[in-house]
């Protein structure tokens, strides 16, 4: 997971609440938040300040990198943190990008010539300042295999088998009232799904 200067902390705070629950067992995620600053507080999108323990070294060993909302869109985000986002997508790692987090995958380049999607406010923004990305403003999330990006923070956070990227093992209800929930079911596969309370 990665923070950075002006993370939306709601997003952060959330992906950290689903992918770093302990009591899942064994195959579960092991959550790391990473910094370009390690041990240096971060300023968040609401004032409150965020201290990440690791560096962008520790992407290296990571499967699936969470890119939370981004309040700084206007401008280009580090030439280190954009390198290190490319040299994880080369390797083969899932990146998912939460809200205005595509932002930042945008600038790296990695959805040039891609199908990508943005919160409706930002959309045309984003579609403006990088034309080589195919921006969707009428999806919740586009899931193209090795790159995620959704319109708004429940739809990115559907983890999904290891050994196939592309299985959905997301399950919504259109009832009142949701709740996120995650159970094991079998090794490295995982599910997230929104149930009624009442369920």
């Amino acid at each position: 997971m990665l923070a950075y200067d002006g993370v939306n902390a709601f997003e952060l705070g959330l992906a950290v609440e689903v992918f770093g629950l302990t009591d899942m067992g064994i195959d579960w995620y092991r959550l790391v938040v990473c910094s370009e600053h390690p041990r240096r507080p971060l300023a968040a999108n609401n004032g409150i300040r965020i201290v990440a323990d690791d560096g962008l070294r520790t992407l290296a060993l990571a499967n699936t990198i969470i890119v939370p909302g981004w309040s700084h869109i206007e401008h280009i985000p580090s030439v280190t943190l954009l390198d290190t986002l490319r040299r994880a997508h080369q390797r083969g790692v899932r990146i998912a990008s939460i809200c205005s987090g595509v932002f930042i995958l945008a600038a790296a380049g990695l959805l040039d010539g891609r199908r990508a999607t943005a919160h409706w406010a930002q959309a045309e923004l984003l579609s403006s300042r990088y034309p080589a990305v195919n921006v969707d403003p009428n999806v919740l999330y586009v899931d193209d295999g090795d790159i995620m990006s959704s319109a708004e923070f429940p739809e990115v956070l559907r983890p999904r088998s290891a050994a196939s990227s592309r299985e959905t093992f997301f399950q919504e209800s259109l009832t009142d009232g949701p709740v996120l929930t995650g159970r094991f079911c079998e090794p490295s596969t995982t599910v997230v799904s929104v149930l009624p309370l009442d369920s």
